[in-house]
Protein backbone atom coordinates (compact mmCIF):
# COMPACT_ATOMS: atom_id res chain seq x y z
CA UNK A 1 0.00 0.00 0.00
CA UNK A 2 0.97 3.68 -0.69
CA UNK A 3 2.73 5.39 -3.10
CA UNK A 4 1.86 8.94 -4.13
CA UNK A 5 -1.50 9.87 -4.97
CA UNK A 6 -1.42 12.13 -7.95
CA UNK A 7 -3.93 11.99 -11.00
CA UNK A 8 -2.53 11.90 -14.41
CA UNK A 9 -3.98 11.22 -17.78
CA UNK A 10 -2.75 7.87 -19.00
CA UNK A 11 -2.90 7.13 -22.72
CA UNK A 12 -4.75 3.87 -23.27
CA UNK A 13 -4.02 2.69 -26.78
CA UNK A 14 -3.48 6.44 -28.78
CA UNK A 15 -2.61 10.13 -28.64
CA UNK A 16 -6.20 11.15 -28.62
CA UNK A 17 -8.11 12.79 -25.92
CA UNK A 18 -11.18 10.44 -26.37
CA UNK A 19 -8.24 7.75 -24.49
CA UNK A 20 -7.51 10.06 -21.64
CA UNK A 21 -8.16 9.63 -18.24
CA UNK A 22 -7.60 10.54 -15.19
CA UNK A 23 -5.56 7.95 -12.89
CA UNK A 24 -3.98 7.70 -9.70
CA UNK A 25 0.06 7.22 -9.75
CA UNK A 26 -0.26 4.89 -7.39
CA UNK A 27 -2.30 2.75 -9.46
CA UNK A 28 -1.19 3.35 -13.13
CA UNK A 29 2.27 2.76 -12.27
CA UNK A 30 1.66 -0.35 -10.25
CA UNK A 31 -1.41 -3.00 -10.40
CA UNK A 32 -3.01 -1.59 -13.57
CA UNK A 33 0.87 -1.51 -15.16
CA UNK A 34 1.58 -4.46 -13.94
CA UNK A 35 -1.78 -6.31 -15.10
CA UNK A 36 -0.82 -4.66 -18.72
CA UNK A 37 2.50 -6.07 -18.69
CA UNK A 38 0.86 -9.35 -18.31
CA UNK A 39 -1.70 -8.79 -21.51
CA UNK A 40 1.28 -7.82 -23.29
CA UNK A 41 3.25 -11.23 -22.35
CA UNK A 42 0.08 -13.05 -23.98
CA UNK A 43 -0.07 -10.81 -26.99
CA UNK A 44 3.90 -11.28 -27.68
CA UNK A 45 2.80 -15.09 -27.21
CA UNK A 46 1.85 -14.38 -31.12
CA UNK A 47 5.72 -15.05 -32.06
CA UNK A 48 6.63 -18.24 -30.57
CA UNK A 49 2.81 -19.49 -32.08
CA UNK A 50 0.88 -19.85 -28.77
CA UNK A 51 -1.48 -17.49 -30.16
CA UNK A 52 -2.74 -16.55 -33.59
CA UNK A 53 -3.54 -12.89 -32.07
CA UNK A 54 -4.75 -11.65 -29.05
CA UNK A 55 -7.41 -8.70 -29.59
CA UNK A 56 -7.89 -6.09 -26.33
CA UNK A 57 -10.21 -4.00 -25.22
CA UNK A 58 -9.46 -1.73 -22.26
CA UNK A 59 -10.85 1.48 -20.61
CA UNK A 60 -12.83 3.11 -17.36
CA UNK A 61 -15.94 3.42 -16.12
CA UNK A 62 -18.02 6.37 -17.54
CA UNK A 63 -21.40 5.08 -15.73
CA UNK A 64 -19.75 4.87 -12.53
CA UNK A 65 -17.05 7.15 -11.22
CA UNK A 66 -14.45 8.11 -8.31
CA UNK A 67 -16.94 9.97 -6.26
CA UNK A 68 -15.78 12.99 -3.45
CA UNK A 69 -12.02 11.82 -3.30
CA UNK A 70 -9.89 13.42 -1.44
CA UNK A 71 -6.17 12.17 -2.27
CA UNK A 72 -2.93 12.61 0.11
CA UNK A 73 -1.36 15.72 -0.49
CA UNK A 74 1.46 15.24 -2.82
CA UNK A 75 4.11 17.78 -4.71
CA UNK A 76 1.51 20.14 -6.67
CA UNK A 77 -1.40 20.09 -4.81
CA UNK A 78 -4.17 17.36 -3.76
CA UNK A 79 -5.95 14.81 -6.09
CA UNK A 80 -9.35 15.37 -5.45
CA UNK A 81 -12.92 14.38 -6.88
CA UNK A 82 -16.08 16.10 -6.99
CA UNK A 83 -19.53 15.01 -5.87
CA UNK A 84 -20.18 13.89 -9.31
CA UNK A 85 -17.11 12.68 -10.11
CA UNK A 86 -14.99 15.00 -12.04
CA UNK A 87 -11.57 16.53 -11.51
CA UNK A 88 -10.59 19.94 -11.11
CA UNK A 89 -10.62 20.09 -14.51
CA UNK A 90 -13.74 18.97 -15.38
CA UNK A 91 -12.37 15.41 -16.52
CA UNK A 92 -14.47 11.83 -15.46
CA UNK A 93 -12.29 9.75 -13.03
CA UNK A 94 -13.42 5.88 -13.55
CA UNK A 95 -14.25 4.25 -10.29
CA UNK A 96 -13.27 1.67 -11.99
CA UNK A 97 -10.61 0.30 -14.54
CA UNK A 98 -11.31 -2.80 -17.33
CA UNK A 99 -9.73 -4.88 -20.32
CA UNK A 100 -11.64 -8.01 -22.10
CA UNK A 101 -9.18 -10.13 -23.73
CA UNK A 102 -9.34 -12.59 -26.59
CA UNK A 103 -7.01 -14.88 -27.64
CA UNK A 104 -7.30 -17.36 -31.20
CA UNK A 105 -5.27 -19.67 -31.93
CA UNK A 106 -6.88 -21.58 -35.01
CA UNK A 107 -10.33 -21.71 -34.58
CA UNK A 108 -10.06 -22.07 -30.48
CA UNK A 109 -10.98 -19.03 -28.76
CA UNK A 110 -10.38 -18.14 -24.70
CA UNK A 111 -11.50 -14.71 -23.48
CA UNK A 112 -11.00 -13.48 -20.01
CA UNK A 113 -11.72 -10.18 -18.56
CA UNK A 114 -10.30 -7.68 -15.70
CA UNK A 115 -12.57 -5.05 -13.52
CA UNK A 116 -9.85 -3.26 -11.18
CA UNK A 117 -10.98 -0.43 -8.16
CA UNK A 118 -9.04 2.88 -9.49
CA UNK A 119 -7.48 2.76 -5.45
CA UNK A 120 -4.11 3.89 -4.79
CA UNK A 121 -4.28 0.87 -2.18
CA UNK A 122 -4.01 -2.00 -4.35
CA UNK A 123 -0.35 -3.49 -4.26
CA UNK A 124 2.40 -1.67 -6.13
CA UNK A 125 3.81 -5.40 -7.42
CA UNK A 126 0.59 -7.41 -7.50
CA UNK A 127 1.31 -11.34 -7.50
CA UNK A 128 -0.46 -13.98 -10.54
CA UNK A 129 -2.96 -14.37 -7.34
CA UNK A 130 -4.17 -10.49 -7.11
CA UNK A 131 -4.73 -9.96 -10.76
CA UNK A 132 -6.47 -13.47 -10.91
CA UNK A 133 -8.87 -12.09 -8.00
CA UNK A 134 -10.06 -8.91 -10.54
CA UNK A 135 -10.43 -11.73 -13.32
CA UNK A 136 -14.17 -11.95 -14.87
CA UNK A 137 -15.49 -13.48 -17.26
CA UNK A 138 -16.14 -11.01 -20.43
CA UNK A 139 -20.40 -11.60 -20.04
CA UNK A 140 -19.92 -10.20 -16.38
CA UNK A 141 -17.63 -7.39 -17.33
CA UNK A 142 -20.71 -7.09 -19.84
CA UNK A 143 -23.36 -6.40 -17.35
CA UNK A 144 -21.02 -3.69 -15.36
CA UNK A 145 -20.01 -1.59 -18.40
CA UNK A 146 -22.69 -2.22 -20.84
CA UNK A 147 -20.50 -2.45 -23.71
CA UNK A 148 -21.10 -5.48 -26.25
CA UNK A 149 -17.41 -6.85 -26.68
CA UNK A 150 -16.05 -9.10 -29.39
CA UNK A 151 -19.26 -8.54 -30.99
CA UNK A 152 -18.12 -9.50 -34.50
CA UNK A 153 -17.65 -13.20 -33.44
CA UNK A 154 -20.21 -15.58 -34.60
CA UNK A 155 -23.01 -15.45 -31.69
CA UNK A 156 -22.75 -19.08 -30.69
CA UNK A 157 -19.44 -18.52 -30.24
CA UNK A 158 -19.51 -15.47 -28.91
CA UNK A 159 -21.55 -16.79 -25.87
CA UNK A 160 -19.69 -19.64 -25.73
CA UNK A 161 -16.21 -17.98 -25.14
CA UNK A 162 -17.71 -15.08 -23.48
CA UNK A 163 -19.59 -17.04 -20.58
CA UNK A 164 -16.32 -18.78 -19.53
CA UNK A 165 -13.51 -17.24 -17.72
CA UNK A 166 -10.98 -19.96 -17.39
CA UNK A 167 -7.68 -19.20 -15.20
CA UNK A 168 -6.07 -22.17 -16.54
CA UNK A 169 -6.21 -20.93 -20.22
CA UNK A 170 -3.56 -18.34 -19.45
CA UNK A 171 0.12 -18.36 -18.97
CA UNK A 172 0.32 -16.48 -15.04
Amino acid sequence: AGGSQVLLCAAIDAFYYTNLSPQLNAFNGGFWQTLESRVQSWGRACANGTYDKVYVAKGGTLNDLLLDFRGAPVSGGTPTTDADGFTIHGLACPSHYFMAILAEKGNTYHAIAFYVEHRADLPEKPSADDLKACAISVDELEELTGIDFFCNLPDVMEDEVEHACVLSDWTW
